[in-house]
């Protein structure tokens, strides 16, 4: 193979890769795959963009709350239920604690529904003693979202309460998922 071809055959693929990791409008099957370069390599404000908010109401049917999605890089994001106080309980009545309620999160790009999920049981849960949790995942989602990354949002709607304790001070975590599948 003569030095022209040594140098495409290698400059080629990276040219692919940065194409792929660094601009829009991907195939979502690719996003799969940038949870690898994430794990091999996590930027310095790789969590930074995430969307906290403490005044979702976990507890209340009906309640319901849109947010606007403005993240930087693309790869598998996390909605998750937390408690300030690391005290989800790991057993209630003497059974794992399964998320009880039910949220419908909605999809919008551009006000446009584009689709329609339900959260209603927990993937995995973060332990914080032999006794509780510090928080738990409740759905995931990768980004972008039907090959587009602005101008989307997300609408959370409870459907049915979850079935813990009020003392709970739950807050809602929208982010990038620090697992990687």
């Amino acid at each position: 193979m003569n030095k022209l071809k040594k140098k495409l055959f290698i400059v080629l693929p990276l040219i692919v890769i940065y194409i792929v990791f660094k601009q829009g409008y991907v195939p979502n099957s690719i996003i799969y795959f940038s949870g690898i370069k994430h794990a091999l390599y996590t930027p310095s404000d790789f969590y930074n963009y995430n969307i906290e908010d403490d005044n979702f109401n976990f507890y209340k049917k009906g309640y319901s709350k849109k947010y606007d999605i403005d993240f930087k890089y693309f790869t598998r994001y996390t909605i998750r239920m937390m408690d300030k106080n690391k005290r989800i309980p790991r057993k209630i009545d003497n059974k794992q604690y399964e998320f009880q309620g039910i949220i419908r999160i909605d999809f919008f790009l551009k006000n446009k529904l584009i689709k329609t999920d339900y959260m209603n049981n927990r993937n995995r849960c973060i332990i914080e003693d032999s006794l509780y949790y510090s928080s738990c995942e409740l759905f995931d989602f990768l980004f972008p979202i039907e090959n587009t990354y602005k101008d989307l949002s997300i609408k959370l709607t409870v459907i049915e309460p979850i079935k813990l304790s009020n003392s709970n001070d739950l807050y809602l975590y929208i982010g990038a998922s620090k697992v990687y599948r």
